[in-house]
């Protein structure tokens, strides 16, 4: 984690049985429930935001991948005439 200040908390409800849970989970850990709890929903968060931020592509698919990309881009004549023609949002 971040060494900056922690000065915004989050606070929520739970059931009996989930706070006892965390609590013997606590007991074989060395961290406080804050600490736990950062942990835990910060790899949450980022595991959820994960493929926004990256991708896995498997081996053949990585292969397939690579190859499109080793090819020589086509010639695309409409595509460079649109490029040349001035920004219809420039002044």
């Amino acid at each position: 984690m971040s060494d900056t200040v922690k000065n915004r908390r989050i606070e929520f409800r739970t059931t009996e049985s989930t706070r006892s849970l965390v609590e013997r989970a606590l007991k074989t850990v060395n961290l406080s429930m804050s600490e736990f709890a950062e942990r835990c929903l910060r790899q949450e968060a980022e595991r959820l935001l994960a493929d926004q931020t990256s991708f896995t592509l498997s081996p053949k698919a990585q292969a397939e991948w690579d190859a499109l990309n080793k090819r020589r881009a086509r010639d695309l004549p409409g595509l460079a005439q649109l490029m040349r023609r001035p920004s219809p949002f420039s002044e």
